[in-house]
């Protein structure tokens, strides 16, 4: 009975460890996604105004 609750432990731990890192992964994917689309938006607007700038970004 008490390795049978051990066993059931270990596996929730297991499922949550794996979703935490899952997770994190998914979110750090959508913040570069996110970052690239602000570059290539901020890049857009400054087309052709200012060359340092463009290439500061």
């Amino acid at each position: 009975m008490e390795s049978t609750k051990q066993v059931v432990l270990g596996v929730i731990a297991g499922v949550v460890v794996v979703a935490h890192f899952t997770m994190m992964n998914y979110i750090k994917r959508k913040f570069a996604n996110l970052e690239k689309a602000i570059k290539d938006r901020l890049l857009e607007l400054v087309a052709g105004d200012d060359e340092a700038l463009r290439d500061a970004l």
